[in-house]
């Protein structure tokens, strides 16, 4: 996506590899939960190396808040990609019916997001 190659170009987005203790904690995280291994290594990373983890599963994110983790979501990925320039409006709004076509998403969040962004444009 043109949206996480921005955000790395501007270096408010980080690629990372999970060390060899990390990985093992992620597997053990996925082997106790019902969350995916992204959401998994994700939950490891920031809480070891401090991070803002990004999570759209309820259960990760959950658990994020019971470790007292900061998070965010991929729309609020998104929304934030658009206040910083690196998409725009236009952009937004098809990356969100992107978004939607490949999992739930509240009809209320999605409002919601277009309406800040309309703010912020004017």
């Amino acid at each position: 996506m043109p949206e996480i190659e921005g955000g790395i170009a501007e270096g408010w987005v980080q690629l990372v590899s999970l060390d060899k203790e990390e990985t093992g904690e992620a597997k053990r995280l996925l082997h106790e939960t019902r969350i995916g291994q992204g959401e998994a290594e994700a939950l490891v990373l920031a809480k070891r190396r401090h991070a803002l983890a990004v999570l759209d599963d309820k259960e990760a994110r959950a658990i994020a808040k019971g470790w007292n983790l900061e998070h965010t979501s991929t729309v609020m990925v998104l929304f934030e990609a658009f206040k910083r320039e690196v998409i725009s409006y236009d952009e937004l709004v098809e990356d969100l019916a992107k978004l939607t076509s490949i999992m739930w998403i509240s009809t209320d969040v999605i409002t919601e997001m277009i309406r800040r962004a309309k703010e912020v444009r004017r």
